[in-house]
């Protein structure tokens, strides 16, 4: 039977999809579910690991179905997640023992500043220290607090039995049938677990994760992010097929676009927005940006540098799901374009705070501003969009006083669907801004790990096969620039409303 496709699971933040490739890295099928979030207090969100692993059973059958075709002709799997969520579970039971606790939780930002000011902490672990400093160290902290105040996790993990993953780690484990406890090398990176500087394993730091409650027997065995994850049991699909590649999602959009030499970028506009650079091999950090591996093939490591806003589409979510401002993002973005501006109305897109680069404000929080008896629904709309656009351009603006600026930047994620937002980015950097027709970059990315080691392709290939779609060229529009000036002042008079 011909093996001539190939399946990627895209767990991202707000859904799973799986899509079907075939040979030539055509998508043939997909099918998507939501993932729900919880939110258990302030500053938390959550998610459940079985909810999640349901549904992605549910859409890699539905995937299948729709292809017509029977599992045997898959050739490999290959996944994408959201990165530095992760969890616990009891490998003699395969049971949770937490929720996921999602990369967007910033109820640890208390203790990391707490640990910012422990000489002895900052003086026996001055990488980590350093690594606190940068968005999504928090979520190391959140473990902590986790451990220490929950007895019934605290005792699971007395058992000697505990495991601790990523998104991929808790999938992989439950689509093999309990007999992989692996992660790609790339997906814990955010956290300040990794050794990242050591050239040699890039792998965990064990006096830190000791110190952070954490047992080094617990922790997943890192793979490159081309590798031998396992197989897939042949009760999920009917046949067995080898899982043969895991990746961040954000390092998956940047492989997938093409951007694998130094100084090449990306803009993903997803649940969050995702600034990433290629700093080709050399393993060092940019000020103001966050430090990570791009992916590891066959030992061979690239290295990119990334500045985030924590809520893109996630805003637009909050706003539909619960403001009621609009039924679908389609709408949103038919509003968004029926009036010239928003009539002075400004959107700061923090709802989940403004612990992130380039804005670093514990205490900030989201916010509309400069609202008038004129305003209206289609200018909270409007400044939705634009505080979204504001966001990236801003994180672009950081990126330039250190990089320099780009010419080009290829853009990939839902939010980048609407043309409001791709023409602001193009008119605040200066850049081309290029939209594929493809805008699942992530999902390519994970295609394209598979098909390289399945021999179907090189890492050369990859750039040609995103197909272009639409070019937004920046115009002089000086209105934009006034907007985009007195957005940042909103920023700054939200940027430290709590104490």
């Amino acid at each position: 039977m011909d093996k001539g496709y190939i399946m990627t699971i895209d767990e991202g933040t707000t859904g799973v999809r799986v899509l079907l490739f075939d040979s030539n890295l055509k998508v043939v099928s997909q099918a998507y579910r939501r993932v729900n979030s919880i939110y258990p207090g302030p500053s938390m969100v959550e998610q459940d690991p079985v909810d999640i692993l349901d549904k992605t059973i549910e859409v890699m059958r539905e995937a299948v179905t729709k292809a017509g075709i029977p599992a045997a002709c898959i050739a490999g799997i290959g996944l994408d997640v959201q990165r530095g969520t992760w969890m616990i579970w009891d490998r003699r039971t395969g049971q949770p023992l937490s929720r996921f606790v999602v990369w967007q939780d910033t109820r640890g930002q208390y203790e990391k500043d707490v640990f910012l000011q422990d000489e002895a902490f900052c003086a026996r672990f001055p990488v980590a220290a350093a690594s606190l400093e940068k968005v999504g160290s928090h979520l190391a902290t959140v473990a902590h607090r986790r451990i220490r105040m929950d007895d019934a996790l605290r005792s699971g993990m007395d058992s000697g039995h505990a495991a601790w993953g990523n998104v991929d780690s808790w999938l992989i484990y439950k689509l093999t049938g309990g007999k992989r406890h692996v992660s790609g090398r790339n997906i814990p990176g955010s956290l300040i677990y990794m050794d990242i500087f050591n050239a040699a394993t890039g792998g965990f730091n064990e006096p830190i994760l000791e110190y952070f409650y954490l047992r080094p027997s617990m922790m997943p065995q890192l793979l490159c992010n081309i590798d031998d994850y396992g197989t897939l049991h042949p009760d999920i699909l009917g046949h067995p097929v080898p899982i043969m590649s895991s990746n961040a999602d954000q390092q998956s959009a940047l492989f997938a676009q093409g951007c694998h030499e130094a100084g090449m970028a990306k803009c993903t506009m997803g649940t969050g927005t995702f600034v990433d650079i290629n700093i080709g091999k050399t393993c060092q950090g940019v000020e103001g940006l966050n430090l990570m591996l791009a992916w590891d093939i066959d030992g061979n490591r690239d290295y990119m540098v990334e500045g985030l806003s924590m809520t893109s589409g996630a805003c637009l979510e909050w706003a539909k799901d619960r403001l009621m401002l609009f039924d679908s993002f389609a709408q949103a973005d038919e509003m968004a374009g029926s009036v010239p501006d928003s009539d002075g109305v400004y959107f700061v897109p923090a709802i989940n705070g403004m612990d992130e680069v380039p804005f670093s404000s514990t205490g900030g929080r989201g916010s509309f501003m400069g609202i008038e008896a004129s305003s209206h629904r289609p200018h909270f709309v409007r400044a939705l969009m634009e505080g979204i656009g504001f966001a990236s351009a801003y994180i672009f603006e950081t990126v330039a006083r250190r990089l320099g600026g780009m010419k080009r930047i290829t853009v990939d994620g839902g939010v980048t669907r609407s043309d409001i937002v791709c023409q602001l980015l193009a008119d605040l950097t200066t850049a081309e801004v290029v939209r594929p027709k493809m805008v699942e970059a992530s999902a390519l990315g994970a295609a394209c790990m598979v098909a390289i080691g399945l021999g179907w392709l090189s890492k050369q290939d990859v750039a040609g096969l995103l197909e272009p779609g639409s070019v937004f060229n920046p115009s002089e529009n000086q209105t934009v620039q006034e907007h985009y000036r007195m957005w940042k002042k909103a920023v700054e008079r939200s940027r430290d409303w709590l104490e």
